[in-house]
């Protein structure tokens, strides 16, 4: 009897010692996922906060001068992840020059001169044509005064989940106001 008692004892030790592990991995699990969704919510904020930023400007009948903040919202994000601060500021950075190729941000500029009623339409692509007109006063003027702009086209990085691309339409405003 003595040893049947010894031996009950001992099974229910271990027993208890069983349960006692078995609550500390469960509190250490659930205290690590909480942690990996405090976590998560957080870059998930972020990146709300980042895309709140471009998404403002997705929309139609933009003023040049919105369209010339995003383009500058855009260089100082991808300058912002540029492999060297010797790229110079009268030129854009090429995807290839940054560390984060995911945060690279793309600001595509077309200018439609006729406009769109389905007959001859045309776009004209601007690569480098914007910083041409940046460094030109006069050009910089005539741009702010006679272009409006649309934005037609808003992408997203698939992995990171941040904008990476929009595009922009500008519109002659002489001949908008000729064709209403």
């Amino acid at each position: 009897m003595d040893n049947a008692t010894k031996a009950l004892y001992i099974a229910g030790t271990i027993l208890m010692a069983i349960m006692v592990v078995s609550v500390v991995v469960l509190v250490w699990n659930n205290a690590s996922d909480w942690l990996g969704s405090e976590e998560r919510m957080k870059v998930s904020d972020q990146i709300r906060a980042f895309n709140t930023d471009y998404e403002a400007f997705n929309k139609k009948l933009l003023r040049a001068t919105d369209v010339i903040s995003i383009i500058n919202k855009a260089e100082n994000n991808n300058r912002k992840y540029a492999k060297t601060n010797n790229i110079p500021t009268t030129r854009q950075i090429r995807k290839d020059e940054v560390n984060e190729p995911n945060y690279f941000i793309t600001i595509e500029i077309s200018f439609l001169w006729d406009f769109p009623d389905g007959s001859g339409s045309g776009y004209l692509d601007t690569s480098g044509y914007f910083s041409t007109i940046r460094n030109n006063e006069t050009n910089l003027q005539n741009f702010k005064e006679n272009l409006i702009f649309d934005c037609t086209t808003t992408g997203y990085n698939t992995e990171t989940g941040r904008i990476n691309y929009m595009k922009f339409v500008g519109y002659d405003k002489k001949q908008i106001i000729d064709n209403s």
